[in-house]
C-alpha cells in the first residue's frame, strides 16, 4: 500500500451523541474516585477494542 492509497490518521477529537448529561456526570465522577480521568478511562476501552481484547456485551433483541 503506498502513501497516496493509505486512510489518514483522524484528528484525535470525538464526538460521541446521546451521552446524557446524568451518563457523563457519573462516569466522570467514578473515574475521578478512581483516580483516573475519564479521558483515560475512554483511551484505555478504545485500546482494548482495537486489540480485540474487549467487546462490548450486545444489547438483548426486543423480542427476547
Amino acid at each position: 500500500m503506498n502513501d497516496e492509497s493509505r486512510p489518514k490518521a483522524s484528528t484525535g477529537t470525538f464526538r460521541v451523541r446521546g451521552v446524557s448529561r446524568d451518563l457523563h456526570r457519573a462516569a466522570r465522577l467514578r473515574a475521578v474516585s478512581q483516580g483516573t480521568t475519564l479521558r483515560r478511562v475512554l483511551l484505555e476501552a478504545l485500546q482494548a477494542y482495537g486489540a480485540g481484547t474487549w467487546t462490548p456485551a450486545e444489547k438483548p433483541s426486543a423480542t427476547s
